[in-house]
């Protein structure tokens, strides 16, 4: 019999000491002996990334619902819809059950965070956004991390020897 553990609810990274320090903050556990940290999640709202995307979408929705979205609505609402993407591709990745699609939604998450980003870089030179600047730069700063988190994740899960449930031959 073979034990399956779906990759998109535990993930196992090898790291070094170091990053057993970083581990703590993010609910791993770390064991010294093997030097693997073991990183259990059942809901994909516990996950650190999809916190961090809806975090980003809220502050995205706090900027545009102010008068200089007024007029620019197409604008206003390609920023809302890709920044909700995210967290949205994030949970339905999380919630599809094979590895290979999870990492397939973690990649389309990963493009809206940069499309996210390359919007805030036009708002940067726009003129009616001028005043922005310093609430935009802390907005792409977080979109840059949600899409090296996604990556980081990405990786884990190519690099990992726990396979799906549907990415293994049955013994029955």
């Amino acid at each position: 019999m073979i034990w399956r553990q779906p990759a998109s609810r535990v993930n196992f990274v090898k790291t070094n000491r170091k990053s057993a320090e970083t581990s703590a903050r993010f609910g791993g556990k770390w064991s010294a002996t093997t030097q693997i940290l073991v990183m259990k999640y059942t809901r994909f709202e516990e996950l650190p990334v999809w916190k961090a995307a809806t975090s980003l979408a809220v502050s995205i929705y706090s900027m545009t619902t102010g008068p200089d979205f007024k007029g620019h609505h197409s604008l206003r609402d390609q920023l809302e819809r890709a920044a909700v993407s995210i967290s949205n591709n994030i949970a339905e990745g999380f919630e599809r059950g094979t590895t290979l699609e999870l990492i397939t939604f973690l990649y389309i998450a990963r493009g809206s965070a940069g499309e996210v980003r390359s919007m805030l870089c036009l708002l940067e030179q726009l003129p009616p956004f001028g005043h922005l600047k310093s609430q935009i730069s802390n907005l792409k700063s977080q979109s840059e991390g949600i899409a090296r988190q996604l990556r980081g994740w990405v990786d884990s899960l190519q690099n990992s020897t726990i396979k799906s449930q549907s990415s293994e031959p049955s013994d029955e």
